[in-house]
């Protein structure tokens, strides 16, 4: 099988980000076109180095062996302190690896120990069935009736139907490089929170929620929490303040630019 060549658009990605980016994050950002070592021969061949700490973090990454001392630390600890203290005496692992680590050496949280960590009292069995006997038979608030009737509104009869334009197609021009472009003209930076999140938390907002018109005097960054916010908000007021300060930011850069 003939390996898929490297289109001009993916070289000029890997050029740029190959420094400061982990392969497996690369394949990412190519949409999973490619496996890691793919990216790794044909960044040979661009001849690209990677930075130092970007190396160490790979290595890290491709061994993933648990020290000695860090399963001791789950030994004592996980099933009487819970996850949030392990994960803060080993921070270098990701909570998710510690609780599938402390799976498979056979520790749990117990209950009582859960409870107490959130901060709720711990509900007896016994309780439960109070609880229950205690509500059967007594009927539904208009309230509760009025929001499941709500749950069950979809497509046209939603409250936030926007004329189905989240089905819309994207243009043809907005591909990985142009926004790539625009990650960078924004400095990897959210316009509105200004933070600057992963490369794969960074989406490409429209602002004119015109799918198709992708120039770059209309596309702008935003992290993926700030984009959500601005789609769901009711707030028409704050909406507008927001869609004056993209306008006002991308004619800015167009002025000085």
């Amino acid at each position: 099988m003939v390996a898929k060549l490297f289109s001009n658009q993916d070289d000029a990605i890997l050029i740029e980000l190959y420094a400061t980016k982990t392969n497996k994050e690369l394949a990412t950002i190519l949409n999973n076109q490619y496996s890691s070592k793919q990216i790794k021969y044909r960044a040979k061949a661009l001849k690209l180095h990677k930075d130092v700490d970007i190396v160490f973090k790979a290595h890290q990454l491709k061994t993933g062996a648990w020290e000695d001392w860090e399963k001791e630390i789950i030994r004592r600890h996980y099933s009487k302190e819970g996850l949030e203290f392990v994960c803060n005496l080993i921070p270098n692992r990701t909570k998710s690896s510690v609780l599938h680590k402390a799976h498979r050496m056979g520790y749990k949280i117990p209950n009582s120990i859960r409870k107490k960590i959130v901060g709720r009292p711990l509900i007896t069995e016994e309780t439960r069935i109070k609880m229950s006997l205690a509500r059967r038979g007594k009927p539904f608030s208009e309230e509760h009736i009025k929001n499941i009737r709500l749950s069950a509104h979809r497509g046209k009869d939603h409250h936030m139907w926007k004329d189905g334009r989240s089905r819309m197609p994207y243009g043809e021009e907005f591909s990985v490089i142009l926004k790539s472009e625009i990650k960078k003209r924004d400095h990897y930076q959210c316009q509105l929170c200004k933070k600057k999140p992963s490369w794969t938390k960074l989406i490409i907002h429209h602002i004119d929620y015109n799918k198709t018109n992708c120039s770059k005097q209309n596309l702008v960054t935003l992290c993926k929490a700030c984009h959500v916010h601005h789609h769901l908000n009711t707030n028409d007021d704050e909406q507008k303040k927001e869609q004056e300060l993209f306008n006002n930011y991308i004619s800015g850069k167009f002025i000085v630019g």
